[in-house]
């Protein structure tokens, strides 16, 4: 059973991979794209084997179900003037049952005097990740605030910081980024129950640091805003839900529902 990695050019050609944050926290669509390379020859007869390809993730936890669609096609093989078959027979994505590692499963045959080089594959899991993270929603209102076209994707910045304290003498401290915050857009429609009006977007900090206090700090980004009608001043956001600090300790690793709404501040008069 021949097994390839996609960390070697020479068993596995221009691998690929896309990593996307779904909706729902810890849930992430993996795609997988390459070119295996058996090398797999037959001398006449029928000849079968079982490939695996070992693509280069590992997930926390490989008992826990996950859900894939996976495809191959041929992309190069080779006869000698022989009758001949070629097939890629069955395909599955599996993990390693100790390192978690997602592998490709290809069952591949041949016949006659004949050489499958190699087969294109396409793989796409769907996957729960278990890191500690902190999520929430970002709300605003059309009727204060419309974003600008060209920010459409670039909204909003939210990060989990430390404080670092003061010097003796003087008062409170800074606070020191620990962790980027990755925004899911485009906007939708927040719910009518609670915000007529209103737009969302979600947002997720994955890899937080567990028992350690964490501040969430979200702001617009310059520019990205501008005030309804004869509105004027500046943006900030404000918390909706958000437990200051946060704590993640075992086994409570996830922390939800940390909130914030775009507000409009008044110039000074």
């Amino acid at each position: 059973m021949p097994t390839l990695d996609v960390s070697k050019s020479n068993q596995v050609s221009s691998p690929q991979v896309l990593d996307v944050l779904l909706g729902a926290p810890q849930s992430h669509l993996l795609v997988f794209t390459g070119i295996a390379i058996p090398e797999f020859a037959s001398d006449d007869n029928l000849d079968q084997e079982q490939v695996i390809v070992k693509l280069g993730k590992t997930i926390s936890n490989p008992q826990i179900p996950f859900q894939y669609s996976a495809t191959v096609g041929l992309a190069s093989i080779g006869n000698a003037d022989s009758d001949y078959t070629f097939a890629t027979d069955d395909v599955s994505v599996t993990a390693d049952p100790q390192s978690g590692e997602l592998q490709l499963v290809c069952d591949i045959a041949a016949q006659g005097s004949s050489i499958l080089h190699r087969f294109s594959y396409q793989v796409n899991v769907i996957v729960q990740t278990t890191v500690p993270s902190i999520s929430g929603k970002i709300f605003w209102r059309k009727s204060v605030a419309s974003a600008v076209s060209q920010f459409a994707n670039n909204l909003f910045t939210v990060q989990a910081s430390i404080q670092i304290p003061g010097t003796p003498g003087t008062f409170g401290g800074n606070f020191q980024k620990v962790a980027d915050g990755t925004i899911i857009y485009p906007p939708v429609p927040a719910a009518s129950s609670f915000l007529p009006d209103g737009l969302v977007v979600q947002y997720v900090i994955e890899n937080a640091l567990v028992n350690t206090d964490l501040f969430i700090i979200c702001n617009p980004v310059d520019g990205a805003f501008q005030a309804t009608g004869s509105l004027a001043g500046t943006f900030q956001c404000a918390v909706l839900a958000n437990p200051s600090p946060i704590n993640l300790k075992p086994p409570n690793l996830h922390m939800s529902d940390v909130d914030f709404i775009l507000e409009l501040v008044p110039p000074p008069r």
